[in-house]
């Protein structure tokens, strides 16, 4: 089964029609795909403060400003991502 989810995230950064398409973000299990060498621009419903990459092997994310984050993919593989306003709360 492992194998298989690694086939999944092998072959989500060969797609280029998916890293064409804006992120579409929803629920706990919303998935961003980036290419490799094409950062993602991702934009925000409301001000974030800080950024929490699980995995910075994977991705870093930079904030442009507090509405805008720049997605830039490292290596293949999958990581999480977390977005918190000002008063540490949860924004995704």
């Amino acid at each position: 089964m492992r194998l298989i989810w690694l086939f999944v995230l092998l072959f989500s950064f060969a797609v280029p029609a998916l890293a064409d398409a804006p992120p579409t973000i929803g629920g706990e299990d919303a998935f961003i795909h980036v290419a490799p060498d094409k950062p993602e621009i991702l934009r925000l419903s409301e001000d974030a403060a800080s950024v929490v990459v699980g995995s910075p092997k994977f991705a870093s994310v930079t904030m442009d400003n507090p509405r805008t984050l720049l997605i830039m993919p490292r290596a293949e593989g999958a990581t999480s991502l977390t977005v918190l306003n000002n008063d540490g709360q949860i924004i995704m």
